[in-house]
């Protein structure tokens, strides 16, 4: 089973290519090899947000240990949108 790590303690992420990176480091951390396209979907979704990245990142985790796959990046998004959205203050999270 693969554990997720604790690598950040920032609420926000201050730009793309950092929001990157703590994806990257997060998947590589855990051993997980995620789609670059997947990531960066995700980063659109979710901006530099630290929880919600952290949120689609234990989906996808999650969903590799009970099937031994990645889910659909579409449909990994989608589960964490609720979530996001009722958190989302700022109106800076992508709803569409």
């Amino acid at each position: 089973m693969i554990e997720i790590p604790e690598l950040f303690d920032k609420s926000t992420l201050k730009s793309i290519d950092n929001t990157i990176k703590y994806l990257l480091k997060g998947f590589e951390a855990t051993g997980l090899d995620v789609p670059f396209e997947m990531i960066n979907l995700a980063t659109e979704y979710f901006g530099g947000f630290a929880g919600w990245l952290a949120e689609f990142g234990r989906t996808l985790i999650q969903e590799y240990n009970t099937s031994g796959k990645l889910p659909p990046t579409r449909g990994a998004i989608r589960e964490n949108l609720p979530k996001c959205q009722k958190t989302n203050i700022s109106g800076n999270i992508k709803t569409d």
